[in-house]
Order: structure tokens, then C-alpha cells, then sequence
């Protein structure tokens, strides 16, 4: 349970102190308006939030993804 939720609103919280409050819910909003009732997949994400920000946010990855 952690893993997927409580790791995954984690995820998106440091994200949205990354990006900025309007980048995010930008982003979060061309997420669902592109993908509802669709399979999206994980370049589908990730494309769709660098088309709302230009920070870098790889360390974010790293820790939530690579760190294991």
C-alpha cells in the first residue's frame, strides 16, 4: 500500500514544489483532458508534464524510481 500510494502522492507533491503550483495543475489537467478513458503510459506522463515545465526534476525520479 505504501508503495503505490502513499509513495505516489509523494511523488506528485514533490513535483508540484519542483514545478510550481500552475505548472502542475497545468500539467495535471492536460493529463486527464488527453488521457481519460485511455491506457496512458509512463512516456505518456512524463511527455505530457515536459510540455509544462522546463525544471529539472531528475533527481525526483532517481529517488522515487531508481532508488529502490
Amino acid at each position: 500500500t505504501d508503495a503505490a500510494y502513499l509513495r505516489g502522492a509523494l511523488f506528485l507533491e514533490d513535483l508540484r514544489k519542483r514545478i510550481g503550483e500552475k505548472a502542475f495543475n497545468a500539467f495535471l489537467q492536460d493529463y486527464a483532458s488527453s488521457y481519460t478513458h485511455k491506457i496512458a503510459t509512463t512516456d505518456d506522463f512524463f511527455s505530457t508534464l515536459d510540455k509544462h515545465t522546463d525544471v529539472d526534476y531528475a533527481d525526483i525520479i532517481n529517488t522515487y524510481f531508481l532508488n529502490r
